[in-house]
């Protein structure tokens, strides 16, 4: 792309309610002198002086725009994940700065699926993700990890996804700590008119109350007539693999990765690589970025 459509398109995404035309992220201000020097503006009513990424995810940056938008359109077309080594191979850049980016591209997948409405009927399920102790050499003396007193309950997760039946559509994804935590927010985000299918455990019977609940007992079938949590299931094959490509995900960002396997199942619809991109980069100025460098500390991105 010639470097004056680049920049046009990059001012029609920082600055959206003016269709490209520069105002001021302080006070909204229109008004503004263009110092051509620093390639800054300087406000004419609050005199605040910003940039063309003043607001956006992609403030203090060092890269340059091309790059920046490089990167998201490598980032967002990988079909199940994108390791940090890889991605900064293809971008040229080192370890640290691919990883930094690849966590902003994921805020700005998370707040392309934040307004999701329930439109169908949704099976409701959960898993659980970490904790295994390392087994044991000797085969005799090995311990049945799937039960609760072989587990690291401190690093121990569960998911519970809301998802629709027919469609990849409709997806809602959040972490808790058991799955009895997740039956308020299921209730209140599927709507009332909607039917909810969940296997047999206990925490899941107070939603009939509220909505039409359908239960499967997996010790018999896991589909008996209309009754099935499969589309559930598969989601939870998807991010597993995707996990595996991770090798490893750290307690402090899993909230992110969830975030970004959720955004490519709806991804793989029926769209073009472009309509994608553009999903995904329209909100660079609707996030809050928390990643100013590499060092986080452990800060939750979610």
């Amino acid at each position: 792309m010639p470097k004056r459509k680049l920049h046009k398109l990059w001012m029609k995404l920082a600055f959206p309610l003016t269709g490209g035309e520069p105002y001021c992220p302080r006070c909204g201000s229109v008004r503004y002198t263009h110092i051509k020097t620093r390639k800054q503006y300087r406000c004419r009513d609050c005199e605040h002086r910003y940039s063309n990424t003043s607001g956006t995810m992609f403030a203090c940056r060092k890269l340059p725009i091309r790059d920046i938008l490089f990167g998201i359109a490598e980032f967002q077309d990988e079909e199940d994940a994108c390791t940090a080594h890889s991605f900064a191979r293809k971008m040229g850049v080192s370890y640290k700065t691919a990883w930094v980016m690849a966590h902003k591209v994921r805020q700005l997948m998370f707040a392309a699926r934040s307004n999701i409405l329930i439109t169908e009927d949704v099976a409701v399920d959960g898993a659980y993700f970490g904790g295994v102790l390392r087994n044991i050499n000797v085969k005799k003396n090995r311990n049945d990890h799937r039960l609760k007193k072989f587990r690291h309950q401190n690093k121990k997760k569960v998911v519970v996804i809301v998802k629709g039946r027919i469609t990849n559509s409709t997806i809602l994804a959040r972490e808790f700590v058991s799955e009895a935590e997740a039956v308020d927010w299921v209730r209140g985000c599927v709507p009332k008119d909607k039917k909810i299918f969940t296997d047999e455990a206990n925490h899941w019977n107070s939603l009939g109350a509220s909505h039409e609940h359908h239960t499967i007992n997996h010790k018999q079938a896991y589909k008996i007539g209309d009754n099935d949590t499969n589309a559930a299931e598969s989601f939870f094959s998807t991010f597993r693999v995707a996990s595996k490509v991770y090798r490893s995900v750290s307690r402090g960002y899993f909230t992110a990765y969830i975030n970004e396997q959720v955004w490519r199942r709806t991804a793989k619809l029926a769209r073009s690589n472009l309509d994608r991109f553009l999903d995904v980069v329209s909100h660079i100025r609707d996030v809050v970025n928390k990643f100013r460098g590499y060092w986080q500390f452990g800060e939750m991105t979610a």
